[in-house]
C-alpha cells in the first residue's frame, strides 16, 4: 500500500508533501563516532503517515527488539499528541475547545501549551497569539487576544462566542520537543529529530555537528543540542500568505521568510512566527534579552 492509500485508508490529512525523519543511535554505540556506530548496529527502519506527512525513523540498534518497541513508542506518542492539538479531528482537545468555548478536564500537554503560548505572546509583545483563528475563518478581529482565554488544569475557557484557537505555530515544535526527549531518556545520544521542526542532540554520522541549509544563507546552520524552526510568508501549499499578525488582524507581510536557532524546538517554532509580523529592529532587541535564542535568520 502507497502513501497515498494509507491516507485514504486511515483518512490523514495531508497538507503537503513532506518527509519527516528522526534518526538515532543507541547508547551502547555513543561513544563511538556517530558513523562507526552506524556501521556497526543493525539498521531498523519505520516509515508511515504522521503530522500529515511521510515519515522516516532510523534507529542504530544491538537488539531489534528493543528498536521496534522505540518505533512503536514514537509513533504511539507522536499519534497521541496529534490527537490533542489537531484542528482535522473532531473529537479532538482542541477541535472541542474551539466547538464548545469550553474544554474539561484538559490533558497535561494541552494546558501546558497554551501556558507556554501565553509565554511567547508576552516574549514578542503580542506578535505570538494562539487565538487567531477567528482571522483564518474570516470573522472579526475583536475575537483576536489570548488575553480573553482562561486557562486552569480544571478547564479551558475561551471567553468570547466566536473564539478561536490554533495551534500551528507552535504544536510542530512541541511535539519535536517531546520525541525527542523520549529519545533521549531511552539512552539515545546521537539524535536528529525533523518533524516539521528540528532539534539536535549529540552528533552527525561524521562525528562533526548537525548541519541543516537555509535557502538564504551562505552558511549552514550547526545545530547541537538546539532546535531550528523556520517560518515563510507564503504558504508551500498555495503559495498564499498565511501568517496573520494578531497586532492588526492583517497578514504579515514584512518578512519572506524568519528562522530561530534557539535551546527547544517550542519556543523556536512560536518565536519563527510571532516575529514574522514584527520589525527587524524589534526581534534583534527581544533576541538580546533572551539567551535561550541563540541565533535568528530574517530571509
Amino acid at each position: 500500500m502507497d502513501a497515498q492509500e494509507e491516507q485514504i485508508k486511515h483518512g490523514t490529512h495531508i497538507t503537503r508533501r513532506r518527509f519527516l525523519s528522526v534518526c538515532a543511535v543507541a547508547g551502547a554505540f555513543s561513544a563511538m563516532p556517530f558513523a562507526n556506530a552506524l556501521a556497526s548496529a543493525p539498521l531498523h527502519h519505520w516509515r508511515g503517515i504522521l503530522l500529515g506527512a511521510e515519515v522516516s525513523l532510523t534507529l542504530a540498534h544491538p537488539d531489534k527488539q528493543k528498536a521496534n518497541k522505540i518505533f512503536q513508542h514514537c509513533v504511539t506518542e507522536i499519534k497521541r499528541l496529534e490527537n490533542i492539538f489537531t484542528l482535522y479531528d473532531s473529537h479532538s482537545e482542541l477541535s472541542q475547545l474551539n466547538a464548545h468555548g469550553l474544554l474539561q478536564n484538559p490533558s497535561l500537554e494541552m494546558v501546558d501549551i497554551l501556558q507556554k503560548s501565553r509565554i511567547y505572546h508576552e516574549i514578542t509583545s503580542g506578535a505570538f497569539d494562539v487565538t487567531v483563528k477567528p482571522l483564518e475563518d474570516k470573522k472579526s478581529f475583536n475575537l483576536v487576544g489570548i488575553d480573553n482565554l482562561d486557562i486552569t488544569p480544571k478547564e479551558i475557557r475561551l471567553n468570547k462566542k466566536g473564539m478561536g484557537i490554533t495551534l500551528n505555530g507552535i504544536a510542530q515544535g512541541y511535539i519535536t520537543d517531546h520525541i525527542t526527549q523520549m529519545l533521549k531518556a531511552e539512552g539515545l545520544n546521537n539524535v536528529l529529530v525533523e518533524l516539521g521542526e528540528k532539534r539536535a542532540i549529540g552528533h552527525h554520522p561524521s562525528g562533526r555537528p548537525w548541519f541543516l541549509a537555509l535557502q538564504d544563507e551562505k552558511d549552514p546552520v550547526l545545530l547541537v543540542d538546539k532546535a531550528l524552526a523556520t517560518s515563510v510568508r507564503q504558504s508551500p501549499n498555495t503559495g498564499s500568505i498565511h501568517i496573520y499578525n494578531p497586532l492588526n488582524g492583517q497578514y504579515a507581510r514584512q518578512h519572506k521568510s524568519i528562522s530561530v536557532l534557539a535551546s527547544n524546538a517550542t519556543m523556536a517554532d512560536a518565536l519563527s512566527t510571532g516575529f514574522m509580523s514584527l520589525e527587524k529592529k524589534r526581534i534583534l532587541e527581544i533576541q538580546k534579552r533572551y539567551p535561550d535564542i541563540k541565533n535568528i535568520y530574517i530571509g
